[in-house]
């Protein structure tokens, strides 16, 4: 089946059933006008976007792994400030020719990474587009930010994974 087959009442039951039942902190989530969320005092605010064909190439990422990998880039930069993820929003324009396998492979991609840092996904939009482009929006607890100009020398700098990964993807 593709996307555009579904329309958009199935696709937001979809991902529904998906990501599952709100979490705590998420009071309402997907499925509403907009998401409603408890917040602590300072709130860490993160967006990314990719972009099919200049952030990456559909024929070299699997769609499991964009979905890791659309959500991770944002970890990653409320980890740099010393936060704690809370929530998630996804937006994703698709071809309307894509295969809901696709989508499906995709979402649990992005479902693994968002179990695996205890994130609740608190919504988002569809729409359709020639290329696939994907925008994720994550909030954090930032009660202890961190920023770069921070840094102080004999500080500690930790690295997660390998430099230079992303520049090799």
């Amino acid at each position: 089946m593709k996307i555009n087959e579904l329309g958009e009442r199935r696709l937001v039951a979809t991902v529904r059933r998906r990501f599952g039942p709100a979490e705590p902190g998420l009071v309402i989530g997907i499925g509403d006008d907009a998401a409603l969320v408890r917040a602590p005092a300072k709130l860490l605010l993160t967006k990314d976007l990719l972009v099919e064909d200049c952030d990456f190439r559909k024929a070299f990422h699997p769609p499991f792994l964009l979905g890791r990998k659309a959500l991770n880039v944002n970890l990653s930069d409320i980890a740099a400030m010393g936060g704690r993820p809370l929530q998630a929003l996804l937006g994703l324009a698709l071809p309307g020719t894509t295969d809901a396998d696709w989508l499906d492979r995709f979402l649990a991609g992005f479902r693994a990474a968002a179990q695996e840092h205890a994130v609740a996904v608190a919504g988002g939009d569809f729409s359709e587009s020639r290329r696939i482009v994907i925008s994720v929006t994550v909030t954090g607890d930032g009660s202890r930010a961190v920023r770069r100009s921070g840094a102080r020398p004999g500080d500690a700098l930790f690295v997660s994974g390998t430099l230079g990964d992303a520049a090799a993807g």
